[in-house]
């Protein structure tokens, strides 16, 4: 049975459109996975700490990280813009021993760079709510 956090990185890795995009599998990886650079663009998703709720019911937030090549953004925020859609589609979804019950968008990031990785880069943070994370 998946987990919360494999519901979430199947939801991003099979999507389509973020295929499209450059996101898929070979591209998006889990915090401190990365051993140096990577084909552009790519992704990390970056889980914080566990809150506890009521009852069964936590909520843990979780960034997304975009890179891409020195350029402009437009890559990177075409694929925030695809994964906010995603992320927010997992509402009310998954298994029942894995149910993911909402999905709180918390923005933005502004225009980044990151100097290990030589990369543009910018990040979507969300708060995910679900009785088992």
């Amino acid at each position: 049975m998946a987990t919360v956090r494999e519901l979430v990185y199947s939801a991003l890795t099979t999507d389509t459109a973020l295929n499209t995009l450059g996101i898929d599998a070979d591209h998006m990886y889990a915090s401190g996975s990365l051993d140096g650079p990577q084909p552009a663009p790519f992704g990390v998703t970056r889980w914080g700490a566990v809150a506890k709720g009521i009852g069964p019911i936590n909520r843990a937030p979780v960034t997304i990280y975009i890179h891409d090549d020195f350029g402009d953004y437009s890559t990177i925020n075409a694929i925030l813009v695809r994964i906010r859609q995603v992320m927010l589609a997992l509402s009310a979804s998954g298994q029942s021993a894995n149910w993911i019950i909402d999905v709180v968008w918390d923005g933005d990031s502004g225009d980044l760079a990151d100097d290990t990785y030589k990369t543009l880069m910018r990040y979507a943070s969300f708060t995910v709510v679900a009785n088992t994370l």
